[in-house]
C-alpha cells in the first residue's frame, strides 16, 4: 500500500508513532500496529529507527529540536538571568499547552529508561547553564544547587502535568497561565530577593507583566511552525 505522495515513510513513521503512543501508550503500541498506520513496512521502521525505543527517541527529538532553537532565538539578547530562565519555563509550558501530543511523550519520557534524548539533555543544560552564571553572580540563594534545582523544576513540572492529565475533572486541574505563576514563584522563592506572585493573581496586572514575554513568544512560534511545514495564523 502506498503512503502519502511527498512524504517519506521515515516522516510517515514518525507521525504514526507520535499519534499511537500518544492514544494507546508506549507498551500498548506494537511496531507492526506503527508500520501500518504509516502505510508502510516494518523493515522500514527498522530500517531508520532500529526499533521501538528508537522511534520514541527520535519522537520525542523532534519536539525537543523545535523547543530548543526557539529557546535559544528568544534569549539571545536578555541579559536578565533570572528573566531567561522564567521565559524557558513559560515557553515549555506554552509548548506543551500547546502541543498535547508531545505532552504526552514528555510525560512517557521520564518513566522509560531505554530512553536517552538529546533534546532533553540539551533543555536541562540550557537551564542549567542559567542557573549556575546565576549562582555565581550571587543571584540564587546561596543553598541552592544548579543542578538541584533543574532537577527539582523539570521534576516538579513533570508531576503538575501528569496531575493535570489523571485529574477528573478539568476544574481540578492548573490552567497554563496558573501553571506559569506557580512556577515563577518556585523560582523567585530560589532566588536571592524574591518577589512572590500570588497564585489567585489572574488579573490584567499579572497577565501584562513584562510585555516582551508576547514579543519572544511569537518570534518562537514562527520558528515551531516553520519548522513544521505551517504558517501560524494571521
Amino acid at each position: 500500500m502506498s503512503g502519502t505522495p511527498n512524504v517519506s515513510s521515515r516522516e510517515r513513521l514518525l507521525e504514526a508513532a507520535r499519534s499511537l503512543f500518544a492514544e494507546r501508550g508506549y507498551e500498548g503500541t506494537t511496531t507492526a500496529e506503527i508500520a501500518k498506520h504509516a502505510k508502510t513496512s516494518q523493515s522500514q521502521l527498522l530500517k531508520y529507527f532500529k526499533d521501538k525505543p528508537g522511534l520514541l527517541a527520535a519522537a520525542l527529538e523532534q519536539g525537543w529540536r523545535e523547543l530548543n532553537t526557539a529557546i535559544r532565538l528568544a534569549i539571545a539578547r536578555m541579559a536578565s538571568l533570572n528573566d531567561q530562565a522564567k521565559l524557558i519555563v513559560d515557553m515549555l509550558l506554552s509548548y506543551l499547552e500547546q502541543d498535547r501530543i508531545f505532552r504526552t511523550l514528555f510525560l512517557l519520557e521520564s518513566d522509560r529508561r531505554d530512553t536517552q534524548d538529546r533534546g532533553a539533555r540539551e533543555f536541562t543544560k540550557i537551564l542549567e547553564r542559567i542557573f549556575r552564571d546565576m549562582s555565581s553572580r550571587g543571584e540564587l540563594r546561596p543553598n541552592i544547587a544548579p543542578r538541584a534545582l533543574t532537577s527539582a523544576l523539570i521534576g516538579a513540572l513533570k508531576n503538575v502535568l501528569r496531575e493535570h492529565l489523571l485529574s477528573g475533572s478539568p476544574g481540578d486541574a492548573l490552567s497554563e497561565a496558573q501553571a506559569e505563576l506557580l512556577f515563577s514563584n518556585f523560582l523567585s522563592s530560589c532566588i536571592a530577593r524574591p518577589r512572590l506572585i500570588p497564585i489567585a493573581k489572574l488579573g490584567s496586572e499579572a497577565q501584562d507583566e513584562q510585555p516582551w514575554v508576547d514579543h519572544y513568544l511569537e518570534l518562537a512560534d514562527k520558528v515551531i511552525y516553520a519548522r513544521r511545514g505551517r504558517l501560524p495564523r494571521a
